[in-house]
């Protein structure tokens, strides 16, 4: 049996991220960058106007003031979008500018339109403008060739807009894992059927395909298995072959019904790691063949839920090459006493509250069933010792998102 921080490491020893392949930004959300991306263009491309106003020279408005305005002629009119021949500012005359404009040649300000009176091409400003004002210059919010995204960033909405709007109609990514998940139990059967005695209703795969699911993970295919060897070991095979990664739930601990690890041995996989101290989900099993990775979690549905947290994340953050593979865990104060257990390292739910202090103060709950941790905003990690942790104790917390 190994402890918490061994098995998050074996993990990073034994997993190597799987090939990329290029996707339209448009389609890359939640993917992992393969490669770095840079800027394609400046941003802004052009010098524009950041308002609707009047492009001018500002030597040309040096002496006004609203006792003796300075009167321009207007001698043309640029809006966004507009991609022909530009009218050019020359001394005493201006051009009509509108947000996102391209600043016409000979203009170096913009005067915002509410500063100055009309009177049809005849335009008169009460007031000098300081060179450069309200105009973007080329490049003044992003230079050309910066960095957009270093590989291993998981995208976001943000890498998306930055990729789009700096040219990119398309990037390297490391390619989604397919997943097989393995559901056992004679006992568990489908929601929505009377339960005889002895039968509960399945909770795993739900929660695991919707926990997926949510990830935007697509190439999964769900096995429910009954608690036979043969059927057991077939389906295990089946999995191996077409699977990236195999997920199992029960069948992993000592009991007469539990055929997964000895499956596992029988197909050749290598056994990293079998059992951690935690609880929930001692009987952890990571094993891999050639090409597959397979995790073990027990049945036990709040072991479920918190080995997709913290195992299961690292795994596929693993496979998909992140810079900072998870479990993303934070300090924070416990805001109430909890157990703790001498030998093992226990996980527990808690909500998030912010104190006055700015920290994040957790109010555990007890308990580590499913039914009681998933109302939970977090999971904490209780170190184990002898006592119980109080009030005001700083622990590791990862977000339930």
């Amino acid at each position: 049996m190994i402890d918490v921080d061994e098995a998050l490491s074996l993990f990073a020893e034994h997993i190597d991220p799987l090939e990329s392949e290029r996707l339209a930004v448009t389609h890359a959300l939640g993917r992992v960058s393969a490669t770095e991306a840079r800027a394609k263009i400046a941003l802004p491309p052009f010098a524009q106007s950041a308002m609707d106003g009047y492009a001018v020279r500002a030597e040309d408005l040096a002496e006004a003031s609203d006792k003796e305005p300075v009167e321009l002629r207007q001698v043309g009119e640029v809006a966004a979008g507009d991609t022909g021949r530009l009218p050019r500012v020359n001394k005493g005359t201006t051009v009509r500018v509108f947000t996102g404009g391209r600043i016409p040649p000979g203009a170096d300000a913009v005067v915002r339109q509410e500063l100055v009176t009309a009177d049809k091409s005849r335009i008169s400003f009460e007031a000098p403008v300081r060179e450069g004002k309200d105009l973007r210059e080329v490049g003044e919010a992003l230079a050309k060739d910066t960095v957009l995204v270093e590989p291993g960033e998981r995208l976001d909405e943000r890498h998306i807009a930055a990729l789009a709007m700096c040219g990119h109609a398309e990037i390297d990514v490391i390619r989604q894992p397919a997943i097989t998940l393995l559901v056992s139990g004679d006992e568990v059967i489908s929601p929505g059927i009377e339960l005889r005695p002895g039968e509960i209703y399945d909770a795993n795969t739900p929660l695991l395909s919707s926990w997926l699911g949510m990830r935007r993970y697509r190439n999964i295919e769900i096995v429910q298995l009954e608690d036979d060897r043969r059927t057991v070991e077939k389906a295990l095979r089946k999995a191996l072959d077409q699977s990236d990664l195999v997920v199992s739930t029960g069948g992993v601990s000592v009991g007469d019904y539990d055929f997964f690890t000895d499956a596992a041995d029988t197909l050749g996989l290598e056994t990293i790691f079998w059992k951690v101290r935690q609880r929930p989900g001692k009987p952890l099993l990571f094993a891999k063949g050639e090409q597959t990775i397979f995790l073990g979690i027990p049945g036990n549905p709040g072991a479920v839920f918190i080995s997709a947290y913290v195992y299961l994340r690292r795994v596929l953050d693993l496979l998909e090459g992140t810079s900072e593979p998870g479990p993303a865990m934070h300090r924070g104060v416990l805001a109430g006493p909890v157990g703790r257990s001498a030998k093992r390292v226990s996980w527990t739910g808690a909500n998030i509250r912010y104190g006055e202090d700015g920290k994040v103060h957790l109010e555990p709950i007890s308990g580590h069933r499913l039914s009681q941790v998933y109302r939970a905003d977090a999971i904490v990690r209780v170190p184990a010792r002898e006592g119980e942790m109080e009030e005001g104790d700083v622990v590791e917390w990862l977000a339930i998102k």
